[in-house]
C-alpha cells in the first residue's frame, strides 16, 4: 500500500520545465520511501512560465514536496491523524531539506515543522489506483495551515499609532525581540537575537541609571570598558550586582525569571560555539516551542526590570494584544 504525502514547504523551488528528474528510494523506519521531483500545487499550475529561466532554459516554480511511503498496510481509522507517524515523516523531511539546502546553497531553504504548513496523505493501492470506500476507514488525511503574517489592528491601536510623534523610534531591544519571533528565522538565530536584546537592554538601562548618581570621575567608564573584555562585568553580573547597586533590585529576586534568563544565555552560547542551540547539558536541541518560551521569558525579564526604573526612564509599553482566530470549513473528498 502507498501513503502519498504532499507537503507545501515554506519555500518555492524553481526547476527547468522539461528536465527529467530521477525518482529515488531508500528505507526509513521500516518504510520504503520514494522521492518524486518537486511538484506544482493548484495555484502554481495556473501561473504562466513567464520569463523564468535556469541556465538559459525555460523554468517553472514548484511549491509541493511529494513523497511516497510504502508498507504492507497503514492504519486508516480516523485516528491517529497520520500514518506513517508524524515523527517518521518529520525525520524524512528534515533529512531531505538539510541535504537540499546544502547542495543548492539557498538560505531560504530551511528545515520546517510538519505542523507549520499544509499537508495531506492519500492512501493508494500498490498500482497507484484509488482505494475503494470502506466503512470506518479513511482514504486520506490532511492538515490545512494558513500561511503568512496575520496581524490585528484595532481602532484604539490605530489611534495610538497616530498619537506617537512622527520621529518616534522604538527601543532597540523591542525591534530585536520582534525579529526573533519572525517566521522563517532559525531557532539558533532567534535565540541570538533574544540574547542580544537582553544585552542591549541592560547596557542602556545601567548607563542611564549610572548618569543619575554622583560617582568619581571615570569610574563607570573604567568598570565597563576594560582593555581585557573578560574583566568587564558579565551579563549575569549586570543583571545581578550592578542592577542591585543602581536600583536596589536584582533579577535573582525572581527565581523563575533568573533561571529563564540563564537558559536563554545557555542556548545562545551553545549555538554560537557548537552551531546547535541547547540548554545546559541537554543532548537534544531546543524545539520551536521552547524557543518561543525563551523569547517570551526575555520579554518578561525586560518588563520586570522596567518596574524598578524611575518613571522618566520607562518607555511606552504596548499592552494591546488582540486575539486572532481563523477557521476554514474543509470538505474532505477522502472518505
Amino acid at each position: 500500500m502507498i501513503a502519498r504525502l504532499s507537503v507545501a514547504p515554506p519555500f518555492v523551488l524553481s526547476v527547468p520545465a522539461d528536465a527529467a528528474f530521477r525518482i529515488y528510494e531508500y528505507e526509513a523506519a521500516g518504510y520504503k520511501v520514494r522521492f518524486f521531483p518537486p511538484a506544482r500545487g493548484p495555484c502554481m499550475e495556473t501561473q504562466k512560465h513567464g520569463g523564468l529561466t535556469i541556465d538559459g532554459v525555460q523554468a517553472c516554480q514548484c511549491d509541493i514536496i511529494r513523497i511516497d511511503f510504502i508498507a504492507e498496510r497503514f492504519k486508516r481509522t480516523p485516528e491517529p491523524l497520520f500514518d506513517p507517524p508524524c515523527e517518521v515523516i518529520q525525520s524524512v523531511l528534515d533529512s531531505y531539506v538539510v541535504r537540499l539546502r546544502h547542495v543548492t546553497g539557498a538560505p531560504g531553504i530551511r528545515p520546517f515543522q510538519l505542523g507549520e504548513t499544509s499537508s495531506e496523505i492519500i492512501y493508494l493501492n500498490d498500482d497507484e489506483t484509488p482505494l475503494p470506500q470502506e466503512q470506518g476507514s479513511v482514504r486520506g488525511r490532511g492538515r490545512f495551515v494558513l500561511c503568512g503574517s496575520h496581524n490585528a489592528l484595532t481602532a484604539s491601536m490605530w489611534d495610538e499609532v497616530h498619537s506617537l510623534p512622527t520621529d518616534y523610534v522604538p527601543p532597540p531591544w523591542e525591534s530585536l525581540l520582534l525579529d526573533a519571533t519572525l517566521s522563517g528565522v532559525s531557532s539558533g538565530n532567534s535565540i541570538v537575537l533574544a540574547t542580544t536584546a537582553l544585552e542591549v537592554f541592560i547596557s542602556h538601562v545601567l548607563d542611564g541609571l549610572a548618569t543619575r548618581r554622583a560617582q568619581p570621575n571615570g569610574l563607570w567608564e573604567w568598570i565597563n570598558n576594560r582593555f581585557d573584555h573578560e574583566r568587564e562585568p558579565s551579563l549575569e553580573e549586570q543583571y545581578d550586582v550592578l542592577l542591585k547597586v543602581l536600583t536596589s533590585h536584582s533579577l535573582k529576586e525572581d527565581r523563575g525569571l533568573w533561571q529563564a534568563f540563564r537558559d536563554v544565555k545557555s542556548a545562545r552560547n551553545s549555538f554560537v560555539h557548537e552551531g546547535i542551540a541547547r540548554i545546559g547539558k541537554a543532548s537534544e536541541p531546543v524545539d520551536p516551542k521552547t524557543v518561543r518560551s525563551l523569547i517570551h521569558s526575555a520579554e518578561l525579564v525586560i518588563s520586570k526590570i522596567r518596574e524598578w526604573l524611575p518613571d522618566d526612564m520607562r518607555w511606552k509599553q504596548q499592552d494591546q494584544k488582540p486575539e486572532i482566530r481563523i477557521w476554514k470549513r474543509l470538505l474532505s473528498p477522502f472518505h
